[in-house]
């Protein structure tokens, strides 16, 4: 492979106002293909913000000849991501993305030594290194003009985990295209297949670090393979950020890997083949949630597990025992993630698909995702493209494929600082899953499509394509025409628009330090000396005048010039406002102000706080801004924002009726600017959409002036089937029985009961689904435990004098006073008791609350009548003061003991010996110590027994 061109070889020379080293490598013509130009090393040692050096291996970017001053290089992260490492769906959500996607290109100053490269001006970008931290230095060639011949093409070296990946260019005039510049499969690499897999069956996990239980993963911006096996594992369905996911268990599909985003939600499904028509629509509704209608950003998911029996597929769902097998499981790899590039401040490589499960000798890997690739130029003409797609995964072995087939790559970053002529494409494809080949009934997944990736352009219109791969496919007549077996498309990727690449760092900065006086500074680790006679990166001029740096690295130098003009020192400010009304009622106004002449040095106070010379995000109203320049001139101007109409939007819906799809919802949007544009998430561009089934129907109305309102329709079904069913409530050891309301032919409950109703004994969700004449309605309750209410009022206690107390129950309790609520506050002395009541029972608690007074003396009743009624039924000591030691003994008239206790709440009921006493007088003699007086007490006396 080999360039043709003429070369300007410099030691050393001087520019006025534009750098010479610009197209220093002369005119060249790519005749070859696959002709790589760019040289690469990692980067050792960890680089911040304003650092004037890079610690690279400079042998490995000679490139044919020595590191010098004036040559140009790219610095960009590659790997060191963070993301969720758990077993779950949300596996490889992205939590971080450190230095990767960051890019910038820096000139060189000079070589210190073989690790250190010195740099003209300094960094702006932190970059860090380390651990899963890479970063990697390009060597950028500096081209007046390129010539790529229709047989040739300019490509990278692959990425190989530390370098590798990027194809970079910087040429002065024009690129002629006739072939193609290309980093197609250059960038994440793709999980490797591993084919002694055990035949394990019915797993589902996202990670694994067992490689019996699922196909490795593809690489991504997190790291690498091995680096997956540091965290949770290397292995199974999970995506890692933008790397497609392994096949899970036995025998699916690897995902495809990601990297472009067209806004949809990701959800790692990847979206639907529907050319199969209704037939494939059912088979992939049978995943339930409407599947067929997916619509996501990303990769494309892997196909179904092992299944080793012909069945229809579009009656027979995923997972189902009738398959045989692994029951044809929907465990395939999920696609790699859509990436933030922060409207073009990140760029990245493609993720890596991930394998296809193999048992056998027959599965596929994961291909590799396309490359990064950045071309500064004038402009950009011919017939060709500048392409980077992500690879397209093998096909299982032909005939008796039975394994799973790998993911196709994400597509890559196509990336072009010029104007491009409309005749030139620029391509970032998505790679193709890899398809199973096979002669018998028995089925296998085949791989996800790769995620579209990333075209940013300066101006032009070219041709751009960003598509997702398309998914693989089976031949395996054991799914009756279901080609895709469960494997989907990769999504489209992104466009985006790049400001001009400004690369002329070469300037003098001017900043008025007062109205004498200006400081002029440059930014380099080179030395430099000024006209004025004097050195350093800073001078003071005090007079108008054209000034000049010459910047010397080692021995090579560049001259820079620039005027000082007499409004650097002083002079009135002018000022021009101009504002942006406020639209959709929201703070999206701005205000903007220029001062005339350009000033380059003023600060910017306005009434909001905000020191920029443009501001936003304001409602309607008055602003002021007050501009003072670094000599001490300011002037102040306002500036009104206004305010349009607000957009809205409401919609008007008919009901689908038995399954019929007749339903209909139209919408009516007032305010605004008109027009109107409509989208809805079926699709649809009309202001109504009719012939709907029942369902969730979104929809994002537009005006003319940028505002939206995006709501949601929900179309019924107004059958007759629809049950009611209410949640209710199940206590220890009962039942509740449950009939649906629906009159229907037939019933199935979700406990496998076919009658009308059932009866629960335990807590749980119970749903029934009623069928009638083809029409179907499931409705579903939750049936709660509980206990019946419990609750304490404490121990009984003495209190002393007046006091306060709050006793505490649940809410809705009954108190002894009447009251009732969860608590009440008390302060006298007596008995107390609370009852709680809920559908499992009733709870009863009592206390008594003694006085501690000095006279508090027990009260002894003279007669009572234990009749029966009710009422004086049984002789007992009466009295609400805390007593201990208590005894009390009744005689009767000869001296016999007929009752006897030691409890002041007991008493006695007028018998003896289980038999009733006769009318007549009994001695009693009671004796306590009182707590109050500290003493003993006795008494004793004659109490009356009436009947």
């Amino acid at each position: 492979m080999r360039v043709l061109g003429t070369f300007c070889l410099l030691s050393t020379f001087f520019i006025q106002a534009a750098f010479a080293q610009f197209g220093k490598d002369g005119n060249a013509v790519v005749v070859q293909q696959g002709t790589v130009v760019n040289a690469y090393s990692p980067l050792f040692q960890s680089a911040n913000a304003g650092d004037l050096s890079l610690n690279v291996d400079v042998a490995m970017l000679d490139n044919g000849s020595p590191l010098s001053f004036g040559d140009l290089l790219l610095v960009i992260g590659m790997q060191g991501a963070e993301m969720i490492t758990t077993n779950t769906i949300n596996y490889g959500d992205i939590t971080g993305y450190n230095s990767v996607g960051l890019y910038e290109f820096v000139f060189v100053c000079g070589v210190s030594s073989p690790n250190s490269v010195q740099l003209f001006s300094p960094l702006v970008n932190t970059y860090s290194v380390g651990g899963r931290n890479r970063v990697q230095v390009v060597r950028v060639p500096l081209y007046k003009s390129l010539v790529i011949d229709a047989n040739a093409s300019l490509t990278a070296s692959p990425w190989n985990g530390d370098i590798g990946g990027v194809l970079a260019l910087d040429v002065l005039d024009t690129i002629s295209i006739h072939g193609s510049v290309d980093a197609s499969q250059k960038g994440y690499r793709g999980g490797v297949v591993y084919t002694s897999s055990h035949q394990v069956v019915n797993q589902s996990d996202y990670v694994t670090a067992n490689n019996t239980l699922g196909a490795q993963k593809g690489e991504s911006i997190f790291g690498n393979q091995y680096e997956y096996t540091l965290t949770s594992g290397a292995y199974s369905r999970g995506a890692p950020a933008n790397g497609g996911g392994g096949g899970c268990s036995h025998n699916s599909g690897g995902g495809g890997g990601g990297n472009g985003d067209n806004g949809l939600l990701w959800n790692g499904y990847g979206n639907p083949d529907l050319t199969g028509g209704a037939a494939w629509v059912s088979a992939w509704n049978l995943e339930g949630g409407n599947f067929s209608q997916n619509n996501t950003s990303g990769g494309g998911r892997g196909g179904y597990s092992y299944g080793l029996y012909s069945m229809n597929a579009a009656t027979t769902p995923p997972g189902n025992s009738n398959w045989g097998g692994d029951y044809r499981r929907n465990v395939g790899g999920l696609g790699g993630r859509p990436l933030n590039n922060f409207s073009g401040q990140r760029f990245f490589m493609g993720g890596g698909g991930g394998a296809g499960e193999a048992n056998n000798d027959f599965g596929t890997s994961g291909e590799n995702g396309g490359g990064c690739i950045f071309v500064h130029a004038k402009s950009v003409i011919g017939t060709g493209a500048i392409v980077s797609n992500g690879g397209n995964a093998l096909t299982t072995s032909t005939s008796i494929g039975k394994d799973g087939a790998g993911g196709g790559g994400g597509g890559g970053s196509v990336v072009v600082f010029a104007d491009v002529a409309h005749s030139i494409s620029l391509i970032a494809k998505g790679g193709n899953g890899g398809n199973q080949f096979i002669t018998t009934n028995e089925s296998e997944g085949p791989g996800g499509g790769g995620g579209g990736g990333v075209v940013a352009k300066q101006s032009g219109s070219p041709s751009i394509v960003v598509t997702g791969g398309l998914n693989g496919t089976t031949n395996s007549g054991g799914v009756l025409g279901f080609t895709p077996n469960g494997a989907t498309m990769g999504a489209s990727g992104s466009i985006l628009s790049v400001l001009p690449l400004n690369l002329s760092v070469f300037t003098i900065l001017k900043s008025s330090a007062n109205c004498t006086s200006v400081t002029l500074q440059i930014n380099s680790s080179g030395n430099v000396a000024w006209s004025n006679g004097t050195s350093g990166n800073t001078t003071v001029v005090t007079s108008p005048g054209i000034y000049s740096a010459s910047v010397i690295c080692g021995s090579d130098s560049v001259v820079i010039t620039d005027t000082v003009y007499q409004s650097d020192f002083n002079g009135s400010l002018v000022l021009n406002a101009s504002t942006t009304n406020a639209s959709c009622n929201n703070s999206n106004g701005s205000a903007n102000v220029v001062v005339i002449p350009q000033c380059n040095d003023c600060s910017y106070l306005w009434n909001t706080g905000d020191t920029l010379s443009s501001i936003s995000d304001l409602h309607n109203g008055n602003y002021s801004v007050t501009v003072t320049s670094a000599n001490g001139c300011s002037a102040t101007t306002g500036a009104v924002v206004g305010q349009t109409p607000m957009l809205s939007v409401f919609h008007v819906i008919k009901p689908e009726y038995c399954n019929f799809n007749d339903g209909k919802v139209e919408l009516t949007a007032t305010g605004g600017v008109q027009p109107y544009s409509f989208s809805w998430s079926n699709g649809d561009t009309s202001y109504i959409i009719q012939n709907l089934s029942s369902g969730l129907y979104s929809y994002t109305v537009s005006d003319a002036d940028g505002c939206s309102v995006t709501a949601a329709a929900v179309i019924g079904d107004t059958s007759v089937l629809k049950t009611q069913l209410f949640d209710t409530v199940v206590c220890p050891g009962s039942a509740v029985s449950i009939e649906s309301t629906a009159q229907a032919q037939s019933y199935v409950w979700n406990t496998s009961v076919t009658t009308k109703s059932i009866v629960v004994f335990s807590s749980g969700i119970y749903a029934v689904t009623a069928i009638d004449q083809g029409c179907t309605y499931i409705d579903s309750f939750v049936v709660v435990s509980q206990n019946s209410p419990s609750f304490s009022l404490g121990s009984d206690t003495t209190v002393c004098g007046d006091f306060s107390k709050q006793l505490f129950a649940l809410d809705g309790t009954v108190w002894s006073n009447g009251v009732v609520a969860s608590t009440i506050t008390i302060n006298t002395p007596g008995l107390y008791w609370a009852e709680a009541t809920n559908v499992c029972g009733t709870f009863r608690d009592t206390l008594f609350i003694y006085s501690k007074y000095n006279d508090c003396l027990m009260a002894i009743p003279t007669a009572f009548s234990p009749n029966g009624d009710g009422v004086n039924d049984v002789f007992r000591a009466v009295t609400f003061c805390q007593v201990s030691d208590f005894t009390m003994r009744i005689y009767n008239r000869w001296g016999e003991l007929v009752f006897q206790t030691f409890d002041v709440m007991d008493g006695w009921d007028g018998a003896y010996k289980q038999t009733a006493q006769p009318v007549g007088v009994f001695i009693y003699y009671t004796e306590y110590w009182n707590e109050c007086t500290d003493e003993k007490e006795v008494n004793y006396g004659n109490v009356t027994l009436l009947r």
